[in-house]
């Protein structure tokens, strides 16, 4: 027989797993956010011109965290590559 506590304590902990992966994706892309803010739109390099949006941003999070790396947004500054990296 299933314990149905312990399937209720596997969904709980797989949909905190998610949240704190989203959570950290858009909490880097709000980091290249404001990194191109204060570096005035040099913290990143990208095809199309600046600003950077933020939606952009975040597809390079997402990019960055599942190492896919596709290479249409790179770090461009020190102090952004060591925020990615």
């Amino acid at each position: 027989m299933i314990d149905i506590i312990s399937v209720h304590e596997m969904r709980e902990e797989i949909i905190s797993a998610l949240v704190k992966y989203i959570g950290g994706i858009i909490s880097f892309a709000t980091i290249y956010n404001g990194l191109q803010h204060l570096f005035q739109g040099k913290a990143f390099i990208i095809s199309h011109p600046t600003p950077i949006p933020y939606f952009d941003l975040l597809y390079f999070s997402l990019v960055t965290i599942t190492t896919v790396g596709y290479g249409d947004i790179q770090p461009g500054l020190w102090v952004s590559k060591i925020f990615v990296g």
